[in-house]
């Protein structure tokens, strides 16, 4: 009968001949528990224990056409295998957990959202390209895109999802002078313009 120590790297050999080493299940564990810091079993016992289940976030969260959140997205947020902020944040407003603990690293703009202190003005119908346009002093996504230096497709692709990666709002602030809290968050301290 074989046992296995949880610390004992397994081997593995190829077709030539040659001995690989695979990682410690111990190592292995330590990489999956360093993802989430909130399993996903807990997440969904923390949802049930405040009334709510996976069908009920889906249900609430609409999509553009009106119809609900697919709750296949829902799960996957939870597990930690998909992305949605819309999920990430009303899973972590229902169980009052904030996101940065539930999923660290994972959503940056809503911990940075959670981190802020200061009294803050949220503008209302100023979506993430929007900003950016009034940013880069542009009218339309073409002007956009040309001067970021990105196909018109791809700004379209980002209009369409109101989600622009990281690092173009990072070099927005960079060129522009605009702060990354409006860029990101659209949110400016009181008094403050971008």
């Amino acid at each position: 009968m074989k046992t296995h120590t949880l610390n004992k790297p397994r081997l593995k050999l190829d077709c030539s001949g040659r001995i690989h080493v695979l990682s410690s299940p111990a190592k292995r564990l330590e990489r999956h528990q360093t993802k989430l810091a909130m399993p996903a079993a807990d997440i969904k016992a923390a949802l049930e224990k405040s009334g709510y289940t996976q069908t009920d976030i889906a249900r609430m969260l609409k999509d553009a056409d009106g119809s609900s959140l697919r709750l296949s997205t829902v799960w996957l947020v939870i597990k930690g295998k998909g992305t949605s902020r819309r999920v990430a944040k009303k899973v972590s407003e229902i169980i009052g957990i904030p996101v940065s603990q539930i999923w660290p690293g994972k959503y940056p703009e809503l911990e940075l959202a959670e981190s802020l202190n200061t009294k803050q003005i949220r503008k209302p119908q100023a979506k993430t390209l929007d900003r950016l346009l009034v940013a880069y002093s542009v009218f339309d996504l073409a002007q956009l895109a040309q001067k970021i230096g990105v196909p018109l497709n791809t700004v379209k692709s980002w209009s369409r999802r109101d989600s622009v990666p990281l690092n173009y709002m990072i070099d927005a602030a960079r060129d522009t002078g605009a702060s990354l809290d409006y860029l990101i968050l659209g949110i400016c301290p009181q008094g403050a313009s971008i």
